[in-house]
């Protein structure tokens, strides 16, 4: 479930909450287009306080080079991002 995946990976800020949310959707899910909506959703989902401006929050992990937030109906996640989530937060789980 998407609160199982979420304290699994244990992401210490919003901004990697974020990028948390978009592979979950992504690689979990498998939607292919994910929206502001979407993340919202995952945040409630997951039991997570909602940034008060979520676009914003995807825009900042966007500059931290995890999320392509070009379109904002269509997020996608980076290579780096996808980094983040299999090699750096799950590795945090594990130990």
């Amino acid at each position: 479930s998407a609160g199982d995946f979420a304290s699994e990976m244990q992401p210490t800020n919003v901004k990697q909450k974020s990028v948390v949310a978009v592979y979950y959707l992504r690689e979990i899910v498998g939607l292919s287009a994910i929206s502001v909506d979407h993340v919202y959703t995952y945040f409630k989902a997951a039991g997570w306080p909602v940034p008060a401006d979520v676009p914003n929050t995807l825009q900042q992990a966007g500059t931290e080079g995890w999320l392509d937030t070009a379109d904002s109906q269509a997020i996608l996640i980076t290579t780096s991002g996808e980094n983040l989530i299999e090699h750096q937060l799950s590795k945090k789980a594990s130990k």
